[in-house]
């Protein structure tokens, strides 16, 4: 009996050992795994910022595509971005915020707290557009209050809009050009707040100071005094 119980003791000594080796064993190759992962993705990012440094943006965004770790693709994203508007490659860098971060927020969700890169590009890019004289195309990179963008509560971001628009050709001496400017844009205001009837306070406080007559006479106004 007693011999018995020392070679089952001896089995199970070594079966044992033999499971914690197994055990051993597969935590070292998921280990493994991680690292692969991680050196990937940290290479993928380092490979990125060598060529950024090194003036290669074509490379830089080929490495860029690979990065799989959002917070470090807006980051970097948003560096490339910068580099394109300043080489004067408006479509690339367009191309970067639409194409390779396609799931960046809309321009209504950009408001809140985790909107930081959607709202710095598109101010990078509207303002790079406007510069431009692309004023429609920049129309798509302005913010809203509201996700519908024909609601009477994005009027003051519509505004802001026009009025930048105004500026930026009334800063090229073409004053004619932005009172047809003004009268061309009145329509979203005639159409989209002149009418609303709602009795809600906000909505009655937006059409007294958005109605199409308030925002003739400011805009044409902002356009006397930039002589």
């Amino acid at each position: 009996m007693k011999s018995q119980y020392v070679k089952e003791m001896g089995h199970n000594s070594i079966n044992m050992k033999n499971l914690f080796a197994n055990f051993i064993s597969r935590k070292f190759v998921v280990g493994l795994l991680l690292l692969g992962g991680l050196s990937a993705c940290g290479g993928s990012t380092d490979k990125f910022r060598k060529a950024m440094s090194a003036g290669s943006l074509s490379e830089a965004q080929e490495y860029l595509m690979e990065i799989d770790n959002k917070a470090d693709c807006k980051q970097c994203a948003l560096q490339l971005i910068k580099a394109y508007l300043e080489a004067g490659a408006t479509d690339k860098a367009i191309y970067v915020y639409e194409n390779i971060t396609p799931w960046h927020r809309n321009r209504y969700d950009m408001k809140w707290s985790c909107g930081e890169y959607e709202r710095e590009a598109c101010k990078l890019l509207r303002t790079c557009l406007m510069e431009n004289g692309e004023y429609e195309k920049a129309l798509g990179y302005y913010p809203l209050d509201y996700e519908n963008e024909n609601y009477i509560g994005n009027a003051k971001s519509r505004y802001a809009y026009v009025s930048d628009v105004v500026a930026a050709i009334c800063a090229k001496g073409k004053q004619d050009e932005a009172r047809r400017w003004v009268e061309y844009e009145l329509r979203w205001f005639v159409t989209n707040v002149d009418p609303d009837i709602s009795t809600l306070q906000s909505s009655v406080d937006t059409k007294r100071e958005f109605n199409s007559s308030v925002v003739r006479e400011r805009l044409l106004e902002q356009i006397d005094n930039s002589y």
